[in-house]
């Protein structure tokens, strides 16, 4: 029996170093009022005990989850100010580091209640509330990482409570968590991914369906043409027969993604897809209008024989909507309409037209076991899904192919590129904006002039309408916009200020979004690859005849008696700026700019947005956009209360079913 009367009083640290001892080798429960004499007495010696003393110590908190709880709660009522709060909270952290507690508490507590309340102190925001002055989200989440590494190790994974537990971890930040969890925790090996498969086949239903659909948009962002084997190979023995639905499979932003989740379910579960399907096909929805038929094609084309095909023909549901959206005013959607009707109908149905709906040609022949695991978590996930971003004009791959003609009309000075915006009626605007990239990008010296334009280009730039359909207007209007970003940072507020306050369709508002988030990451030094055109000129202007290299040579040889004196002559004075090395792709040019970029963006949507019937399309892409430049803020002195804003958002995107 241990005395714990030694305490009373004054006592000297000796008697605290054989007390921690005694606890330790007795392994007796602890009732509530010796912990809290712990707490009080014994904690603040913690840096003079000695090494021994201090590793008993821990280990005798470890192994109590009331005594673990009981120390979060004293730490949270101390003052900031007090002297051995700093103490409280390095003990604290040492048992985190060691990272067996989280295990070691769920095996000793038994209640729900008891189990819930793990979760939440892990989990939710008291313990992290403990640390936060000494510790950051990233860091705290590093700490998370060093529980769960010791949790795939010891832990079985037979007890429900471990689902529960995952999806909390994810939850708690979403926007970092799922590259943790999936990227640095599972998709590690074999002994990982096998442990995360018994934890997902033992979670409950619900849980099972959060965490199955955590990992779809985790992957999403990192599958491709190259990896798509393993994607399968890891994919194939969950349970998705009852985790997924169609709105599940509609919002992944891969079409590879979503061919493979497709594939993995049964034949017998066609009719939960193609019916809903067929409803969302008579609805026409615009946002969404182009996914769904994607989703149909892949369903008609690779789930379902022909007889299965002639069925969908002969519905009356289906028929129905083919009349439908043969009437509509947009002829997208009755080529959409017509080539899926040829679809049904085995080609069959006669019609002369050139438009097709492109799924992805995946094979399955030879599926790597075991997948390459690095595969699915070290490539660079594409922030931006440029296929996807709107259904109305997207960004395509056509990207890849811009490139500015040099039959361009010459033009000299920014204020003549803004006479011609003021002046353009029924003309084409897509050479206009080709020559803006040029221009603006030859002016990146010159900040007075472009900078005294800017405003009106920006201005000019997001109300464009396309009225004569050109070829990758949207394209070039991204990169205009992305061009003077990049020149004159400071400007985005005029461009956030358009996108708040102007009457803009809901194309433009994606464009202009999606030109703030492309223009951060080049200015954090990003490779934004073929999306963005970035010409590199050696001056602003081609150099003048006589200053020609090979010009000059010429002259030397016309005048051979000049050639000593210029040969002969003392140093000449040159700029030290003409050795300046020229701006690397990552060097961070976004940090003094990242406040102007992200809190207007992030008090836009606390504001609350509206667009009606586009609402959800248009929030998710902010989001992203949002994420995007949040991600490029990395490292900035505000960090971690953008972090903890970033929280606030995606919780609040959560709630409206938004995905971020």
């Amino acid at each position: 029996m241990v005395d714990f009367s030694v305490l009373q009083g004054d006592c000297d640290g000796q008697t605290v170093i054989s007390l921690v001892g005694n606890i330790f080798e007795s392994h007796e429960p602890l009732e509530l009022a010796s912990i809290m004499t712990i707490v009080q007495k014994v904690i603040p010696f913690y840096p003079s005990l000695g090494p021994m003393a201090q590793d008993q110590l821990v280990q005798i908190i470890e192994r109590s989850y009331t005594f673990f709880s009981q120390l979060v709660s004293f730490v949270l009522s101390m003052k900031s100010d007090q002297r051995e709060v700093k103490i409280f909270r390095t003990v604290t952290l040492e048992i985190l580091r060691r990272g067996k507690c989280i295990y070691q508490y769920i095996r000793e507590v038994e209640s729900q209640l008891e189990r819930s309340s793990v979760v939440s102190l892990f989990f939710g925001s008291k313990l992290f509330n403990a640390l936060v002055s000494e510790i950051s989200i990233l860091e705290y989440l590093e700490i998370l990482k060093i529980q769960w590494e010791n949790l795939f190790k010891e832990s079985s994974f037979q007890d429900p409570i471990y689902g529960n537990l995952l999806v909390s971890m994810i939850i708690l930040h979403p926007t970092l968590c799922p590259d943790v969890v999936f990227g640095q925790l599972v998709f590690v090996d074999d002994n990982r991914y096998n442990g995360f498969k018994v934890l997902v086949k033992n979670a409950t239903p619900l849980d099972q369906r959060r965490i199955l659909r955590f990992l779809l948009l985790y992957l999403q962002l990192h599958t491709n043409f190259s990896n798509y084997r393993s994607v399968w190979s890891v994919l194939e023995p969950l349970p998705f027969q009852k985790a997924v639905d169609l709105d599940t499979v509609l919002s992944l932003r891969s079409d590879i993604l979503q061919e493979i989740v497709l594939r993995l379910i049964s034949r017998s579960q066609n009719s939960r897809f193609v019916l809903p399907l067929i409803r969302r096909f008579a609805e026409c929805s615009s946002c969404l209008d182009g996914q769904v038929c994607q989703v149909l094609v892949i369903m008609l084309r690779l789930k379902m024989d022909s007889d299965e095909r002639k069925a969908v023909s002969r519905n009356s549901s289906f028929m129905n909507a083919v009349t439908k959206r043969l009437a509509h005013e947009d002829a997208i959607v009755r080529e959409r309409t017509m080539y899926i009707a040829k679809v049904v109908t085995d080609g069959q149905l006669q019609y002369d037209s050139d438009f097709f709906i492109a799924i992805p040609d995946l094979d399955f022949s030879d599926i790597p076991k075991p997948p390459d695991y690095a595969s699915l978590r070290d490539i660079e996930p594409s922030l931006v899904d440029t296929s996807k971003l709107s259904s109305l004009t997207p960004l395509t791959q056509e990207l890849a192919k811009l490139e500015i003609p040099q039959e361009l009309e010459p033009i000299v000075f920014v204020k003549d590129l803004l006479k011609k915006f003021e002046s353009q009626e029924n003309k084409l605007l897509v050479p206009l904006l080709q020559s803006t990239v040029s221009l603006v990008r030859q002016k990146r010296d010159f900040p007075l002039e472009v900078g005294f334009y800017s405003s009106a280009l920006l201005l000019h730039i997001s109300t464009l309408n396309n009225n004569t359909d050109e070829k990758n207007f949207e394209d070039w209007r991204i990169n205009a916009l992305v061009s003077l970003l990049v020149v004159m940072p400071e400007k985005v507020q005029d461009l956030q200020r358009i996108l708040f306050n102007s009457e803009l369709s809901l194309q433009q508002r994606i464009s202009v979004l999606t030109s703030i988030g492309f223009a951060a990451r080049e200015l954090r030094g990003f490779d934004n690859g073929s999306t963005i055109i970035t010409p590199h000129y050696d001056f602003p202007t081609k150099r003048l005849p006589w200053d020609n290299p090979s010009a000059r040579k010429q002259s030397l040889e016309e005048y051979p008696e000049s050639k000593s004196v210029l040969t002969s002559s003392q140093s000449v004075w040159r700029s030290k700026k003409l050795d300046k090395p020229t701006q690397g792709i990552n060097e961070n040019c976004f940090r003094n700019h990242a406040h102007v970029f992200f809190y207007p963006l992030v008090h836009g949507w606390l504001n609350g947005i509206d667009l009606g019937t586009y609402d959800k399309l248009f929030k998710r892409h902010y989001m992203r956009i949002v994420t995007i430049v949040y991600q490029c803020c990395h490292p900035h002195k505000d960090y971690d209360e953008m972090t903890e804003i970033m929280l606030q958002l995606t919780s609040q995107a959560l709630q409206q079913g938004i995905d971020p």
